[in-house]
């Protein structure tokens, strides 16, 4: 080999050089390969080859699609948008931000209070009925909250039927929602707003799934010394008078309070002598074709002392709240009970295991 000769050079620096079209074509045909490959929903909706300034810089206008509004109120806006990098659909929930005052002066300091929904949903970990969070950041004066898309709530499903719901229905939307209830509370995570507007739905292949959601007012229950009130229809009686020492109890009431209406097919009073009545113990009387046991279990969540109201964990024992499986996993665990007092010398390790 001769030592005194230039080294190589690669084939891809030679076609770059020595290409008659020069290396600003090549990379241009590149650019254009790359477009062809990228998907659809990425494509700019904007005839302008360069992004305005405000989305150039804006997290939420150049990493997700608009497709449409799904809610809005005081707080913000909730929004149904496709990423662009995965083409998944996701609800965006834009929260208004206040700022905070340092101590004396009242002059504000220029930083956020966070929204605790924020605090409260990335402390959970995934559960089916509980809405799921994926990520947040704070843009422009708001913070971003990208959850799990469910476009329908309980309240629309009511309004869109023309009949009311059963007993076996509303059995199935009390057990579903009670175990994301008992996952919150497990984890020391109050809701403070279940209502039937913040129940929502998601629809499988299996079929409907109902989920907790709206956690505006989500709070730690072991740390809340000043809680928000949520809808007045709803609301435990302990809430008005400032008694936040059993705050799960709450939401056990609320959810009662949710239950009953759907079964009476009517809303709730906001104030007045029914409302104080419905916090009394007064209940009006459901329809003859709802079960003493289905009466029973609402009564119980809306006792107006909350240490007499049962927990979420509590009621998903009861049977009536207890689907097929768990139904058979408490007949063989019965069995198996029968078996060992028959047989002392059974093993005790085949009934050690909860299987609640």
């Amino acid at each position: 080999m001769d030592m005194s000769s230039p080294p190589r050079r690669s084939a891809l620096v030679s076609i770059a050089v020595e290409s008659p079209r020069g290396r600003g074509t090549l990379a241009a045909e590149g650019d254009e390969k790359l477009q062809q490959v990228k998907p659809f929903w990425c494509n700019s909706t904007s005839n302008s080859p360069t992004p305005s300034p405000r989305r150039r810089f804006s997290r939420y206008l150049q990493d997700y699609q608009e497709c449409g509004v799904i809610g809005s109120g005081s707080f913000g806006v909730v929004t149904k948008c496709r990423s662009r990098l995965d083409g998944m659909f996701y609800a965006i929930k834009k929260i208004n931000l206040r700022q905070s005052k340092s101590g004396k002066d009242s002059r504000m300091n220029g930083q956020y209070v966070l929204p605790k929904e924020i605090f409260a949903l990335s402390s959970l970990e995934a559960n089916p009925h509980i809405t799921r969070y994926f990520s947040s950041w704070i843009e422009d004066g708001a913070a971003y909250l990208v959850l799990e898309l469910c476009e329908e709530s309980l309240q629309k499903y009511v309004v869109g039927k023309e009949e009311k719901l059963d007993e076996e229905q509303l059995i199935e939307i009390l057990r579903q929602t009670l175990e994301g209830l008992d996952h919150l509370h497990r984890h020391s995570v109050v809701h403070m707003d279940i209502k039937p507007g913040n129940i929502l739905i998601k629809r499988d292949a299996v079929g409907e799934i109902f989920l907790l959601g709206d956690f505006g007012l989500a709070t730690l229950s072991k740390e809340c010394k000043h809680v928000q009130e949520g809808d007045t229809r709803f609301l435990a009686p302990e809430i008005l008078s400032g008694d936040s020492t059993m705050l799960p109890q709450a939401d056990i009431f609320s959810l009662g309070a949710t239950i009953l209406s759907l079964a009476m097919g009517s809303d709730l009073p906001k104030n007045g002598a029914a409302w104080h009545g419905l916090r009394s113990g007064q209940l009006p009387q459901l329809p003859q074709h709802f079960s003493v046991e289905f009466t029973d279990v609402i009564h119980s969540m809306m006792q107006p002392r909350p240490s007499d109201r049962p927990t979420a964990s509590a009621l998903l024992k009861r049977p009536l709240l207890q689907d097929e499986t768990h139904r058979a996993l408490a007949s063989l665990q019965k069995e198996l009970s029968w078996l060992q007092r028959k047989n002392p010398h059974l093993r005790p390790g085949l009934t050690r295991r909860n299987t609640f």
